[in-house]
This record gives structure tokens, sequence and C-alpha cells, in this order.
């Protein structure tokens, strides 16, 4: 009996209680998370070594520290890119060959090529002498594999097909909630092994992922019955131009506009969210003289007030102040806004700290999206729809890493928190765009008697239906995606 036979007989009994891919999403982003910041002081102490000069002579001499940050901040650019453009392309087939050909060989490939990748940073963190470009050749197995983009992808697969709709939420929150728990246990962790040694830090984060592969390999079972008399094919267009036409046909009531710009709210979020961190940590290593250990106390304290928002903004917005999944999405949109804004003019690291908490219940907004864009649509739409958010936001974490890399680097010797204007400027346009798609879904309800016919659609209608199969996914960063 396959799991999706076991939901279908018994949901309750598989959906709420048994872990499945948890334990793997929670290694992986606690691997992320232990990775970013002592990767970038790596960075810094060599490309310090290659200039001849020791780390504290990079920090006190102004010219040396603002040619030292711009060569690590182009290192993780490109180490961005080489991380996550071939998973990108990837996820365009992987997910529509995965549904006949099981969810697991991705994620098994995926997080074989990041231990390896991680293995060779570990190796090459003990050469003393070495041009810190050589790092970008240790991602190469992680970027060939698909590497942390194609194992997330491949979760949230696993769990649309474990879970049944009424638990589905449920599901991803616990998800979340995982994601968040390890990302603060390794991010407090990363202070202690970086004082251990760079070695220390690389080799945990290679046996974090040694301990997930080995979980999926002997302890997960496949969540999909694997349909061998259908094609095998992995580089087909077919999905890709269907959900395409389905994203941009033609709907009444002023429905398309109001998916658009709900999509475009998950796009610009997670570019936002994937493009800040790493150069975040370089501005306030030069405008609070921050270390390691105050940055990751830092990321820590905004970990567990993501997830208790997370965990207390859904039911707070909707089910105590009674607001819609608009309304309550539109004050998420503000407060994400409003602490871009005041960040962008902190002076001190307590204002930093208290306008960087203003994105409190930024965990909620991809389920409210979700969920809106679910009502909205008929049902053999849905997962198209999504499927083609997510193929967009698949490319923020190299659009983000570039804007923001390039901004770093040209503003670092006037202000260093000038890249959270870049994310206000960002999110004021997404902002306006949705205020206006939701004015005129108001409208066009109205007109339609205060209701959407989502069965009555124009356009396009010859679209084949597919598996209830809703691909959702959040790009990596230091910070946790939004579930």
């Amino acid at each position: 009996m396959t799991m999706s036979t076991l939901e279908k007989s018994d949901p309750g009994c598989w959906s709420r209680y048994r872990l499945t891919v948890e334990p793997t999403l929670a290694l992986v982003f606690g691997v992320i998370s232990l990775f970013g910041s002592p990767y970038t002081d790596l960075c810094i102490e060599k490309a310090c070594g290659q200039l001849g000069l020791d780390v504290e002579t990079c920090k006190n001499d102004e010219i040396s520290s603002e040619k030292v940050h711009r060569i690590t901040s182009t290192i993780t650019l490109w180490r961005v890119i080489i991380d996550t453009l071939p998973g990108c392309i990837m996820s365009l087939f992987i997910s529509p060959w995965s549904e006949t050909n099981g969810r697991k060989p991705a994620i098994i490939v995926s997080l074989i090529g990041m231990t390896l990748s991680q293995g060779a940073t570990a190796y090459m963190s003990t050469i003393k002498s070495i041009n810190p470009y050589w790092y970008l050749v240790a991602g190469i197995p992680s970027s060939v594999s698909g590497g942390a983009i194609l194992t997330i992808l491949g979760c949230y697969c696993y769990m649309i097909d474990v879970s049944s709709p009424k638990d589905r939420v449920i599901r991803l929150a616990v998800l979340n909630e995982f994601v968040v728990v390890a990302t603060v246990i390794t991010s407090l962790l990363a202070p202690g092994l970086e004082n251990l040694g760079y070695p220390a830090v690389f080799g945990t984060t290679t046996a974090l992922l040694t301990t997930a592969l080995l979980y999926v390999l002997f302890f997960l079972p496949e969540s999909i019955q694997i349909e061998k008399e259908k094609s095998t094919t992995l580089f087909t267009t077919d999905h890709l131009i269907d959900s395409f036409k389905t994203f941009f046909k033609r709907r009444p009531n002023n429905v398309r506009g109001a998916i658009f710009a709900l999509t475009g709210c998950g796009v610009i979020s997670l570019l936002v969210a994937t493009g800040e961190p790493d150069c975040k940590y370089l501005a306030t290593i030069k405008k609070f003289d921050w270390t390691i250990s105050d940055y990751s106390t830092y990321t820590a304290v905004g970990y567990v007030v993501q997830a208790l928002g997370t965990l207390s903004g859904v039911f707070l917005l909707m089910n105590v102040l009674k607001l819609g999944e608009a309304a309550s999405n539109l004050i998420i949109q503000i407060s994400l806004l409003l602490s871009s804004l005041l960040t962008a003019v902190a002076t001190t690291p307590t204002m930093f700290y208290i306008t960087s908490q203003l994105r409190i219940f930024y965990g909620c907004m991809g389920p409210l999206v979700k969920g809106y864009i679910s009502k909205l649509l008929p049902p053999h739409d849905i997962a198209k729809v999504l499927a083609f958010g997510s193929t967009l936001e698949a490319f923020m974490p190299q659009i983000g890493a570039v804007l923001y890399a390039n901004l770093y680097n040209a503003t670092v010797g006037i202000d260093p928190f000038a890249i959270f204007l870049l994310s206000s400027f960002m999110q004021s346009f997404v902002l306006i765009w949705t205020i206006i798609a939701m004015i005129r879904l108001y409208y066009g309800k109205k007109s339609n008697g205060g209701r959407i016919d989502t069965d009555q659609e124009t356009g396009d209608t010859e679209v084949a239906a597919m598996k209830d199969v809703e691909v959702a996914f959040r790009s990596e960063n230091a910070e946790p995606l939004d579930l």
C-alpha cells in the first residue's frame, strides 16, 4: 500500500501524527543557517590574507576594509548563483517528473551533492594560504545535483502527497516550526564552533547532511506509486507550457489581476529574504563592528520572534480580529515595509533589533497567500498556478544576490544599510499593486452578487486537469523561508 492510498483510506492516521520529511528539511535549513556567517568570515579572513594583512588590520584600515568587503560580497554572490541557478532550471522539470518516478530520487541526489560540497569546503578551510575564490569550486557538486532548491522542493512535494487538504496547513506549519527550531539551534552553535576552527563548522554541516541523507535512504518511504508504464523523460516542456497558459488566461471578476498580485507578494518577499542576509551580516560588521557571535544572537532572536508570529499570526488576524486573507496579507506587507524603512535608518544595535522584529508575521504570508489563491481558482487550476509561482520564486535567490551585492558594493563606503532601502522600495511596489488588485477584485465580486464563479472562466479552457498537488517552494538563505 502506498502513502497516497493510505491517506485516502485514513488521512488523519498518517497526516496528523507521523513524521516524514520534517527532520530532513530541519537539518538542511540548519546547515544553511550554520554555513552562512562562518563562510563569510572565512572569505574575509582569506581576502585579508591575499592583501598581506591580518583581520584586525583590515577592520581598522578603511580602504582595506572596503576592498575586502567588496571581494567577500562578490564571492558570496557567485556562491549563491553557483549553488542555485542549476537547481532553478532543474526545478522546472523535476516536479512533474517526480509525480510518476517518485519524490525520493531528487531528494537523495541533491543531498549527496550538498554533502560533497560541504566536505570539500571543510577540507579547503584547512589550507592556510588560499585565494578565497577557490571556495567557489567546492560548490560545484551541490550545483550540478540541484542543491538545496531540489531538496526543499522535493520535501514540499512529499508533504503535499502525504497530507490531506484538511490537514495541509497544519502540517506545513509544523514543518515550518521544525525549520525554525533547527535554525535557532545552529545559529547559536555557530560562534562556538567557529572558535574551534572553520573545519569544525563545515565538518558539522557535512555530518548533518550525511544524517539527513541516511534518514531519507533508510527511514523515509516513497510517497507516491511509481508509474513505470508512463514516460520517464525528465526534460519535457509540456507541464511548463500548461502552467504558463493557466496562469495567464483571462478570468472573470478581475481574478487574474488578484492572482498576479498575490503571486507577486510571494516572489518579492522571497527576493528580499534571499538577497538581504549575506549583505546584512557584512553591513552589521561595517556599521556596528559586530562579530559572528553578535550576529548569531541577533538571528536567533529573529527566528524565535518569527516562530511565535507564525504560530499566533493566523489565529490573531483571522480568528481574533476577524480579518480575511486579503486584509491579513495587506497588514503583513505593511509591517514588512515599515521594518525595512526603519531598519534603513537604524543608528544603534538596539534600534536595529527592534525594527527588524516588525517582521514578526512574515511566516504567515505563505499560507495566507496560497490559501487565498486556492479560493479564487477552480480545483483543476490550483496546482498549475502554484507551480508557476514556484517556478518564478526559484529564480529569486540569484536575482536577489545580484541586486543586493551590487548595491552593497556601491554604497558600503556611504551607508551599509542602504540595502534596506531597496527592500522597502520593492515592498512598497508590491503593496500598491496588491491594493489596486484587491479593489478591482472587490468591484468584480460586487458586480457578480458578491461571489466569484471559479467555474465560469473565459479564454483558453482546453487545459487538462492535474492531480491535486500544490507545489510550494521557499528559497535558501540564512533565514527560514515562509511556509
